[in-house]
């Protein structure tokens, strides 16, 4: 495995529990007919890998795929698709790669409220490295109830 091009392009991570408190609140507060981008922090993805290999110990990538050679693959594996075979990689792939993904939930937050402070959930949450199961529900609990 290896980041496509040099890892630069920016996306919009978000935690699925964040997703759903912002569908509600949509169905709460939102206004009708308006529209609200559910985005969360903003990172390259060369910045998100070292952030699990550190945390979690899941080797980051350490190759850089240039995007010709990515759409050479793509295109490749797209040929064998007429033999039956499901492409794992195609063109159109590739492409989602060469473009910015980041996003602002400045309006949801600001027609909504902000319930939820990613960033201090995820500092709270990584602060001591990896831990067992049972520590890390410890540590959820307790910053679920300084919030309240």
């Amino acid at each position: 495995p290896g980041l496509p091009g040099d890892g630069s392009k920016m996306w919009s991570y978000v935690h699925v529990d964040d997703v759903a408190e912002g569908h509600r609140l949509a169905m709460e507060k939102g206004g009708v007919g308006e529209r609200y981008l559910l985005a969360g922090e903003n990172g390259a993805l060369r910045d998100l890998f070292p952030e699990f290999e550190n945390n979690w110990g899941v080797r980051a990538p350490r190759r850089k795929l240039p995007s010709l050679l990515l759409k050479a693959v793509g295109a490749a594996e797209q040929g064998l698709a007429v033999f039956g075979r499901r492409p794992d990689l195609t063109i159109g792939k590739v492409g989602i790669n060469e473009h910015h993904w980041a996003y602002s939930s400045a309006k949801a937050e600001r027609e909504l409220g902000p319930r939820f402070d990613l960033r201090a959930f995820h500092d709270a949450v990584l602060a001591n490295g990896a831990v067992p199961l049972s520590v890390l529900e410890e540590q959820v609990d307790e910053f679920i109830g300084s919030r309240r």
